[in-house]
């Protein structure tokens, strides 16, 4: 890799807790985390899903899910559009509910999350 050279790490979801992503963010590094969508709690899925802050990966460009599902496939106009992909960039800096609690039981027969 070359200096300055961006790189993107991928992990599934078991990285995606608060601190982690947090310390994962700094010093401009950027990662991926993957979860299924079902699995999201309510507030995680309305960030994700609402339609704000989506980006076009080509340009940048700011772009609305409406937009995307209204846009005439068939228009050769729209070829470069319909073969881009959009995204969406949910900040580290706020801590968020993912839906991964985990309860463990002790020896003790006590739970803890």
């Amino acid at each position: 890799m070359t200096d300055g050279a961006k790189f993107i790490y991928c992990a599934d979801a078991g990285l995606g807790s608060y601190n982690i992503r947090k310390f994962n963010s700094m010093g401009g590094r950027s990662f991926i985390v993957t979860q299924s969508v079902k699995k999201l709690s309510d507030t995680l899925k309305k960030a994700v899903f609402n339609d704000y802050d989506y980006k076009l990966l080509s340009s940048d460009e700011s772009i609305s899910i409406e937009e995307l599902k209204n846009m005439d496939k068939t228009d050769k106009d729209n070829l470069a559009l319909y073969k881009d992909t959009a995204y969406k960039i949910i900040s580290a800096d706020k801590a968020l509910d993912l839906g991964l609690t985990e309860e463990k039981v002790k020896k003790t027969g006590k739970s803890s999350k």
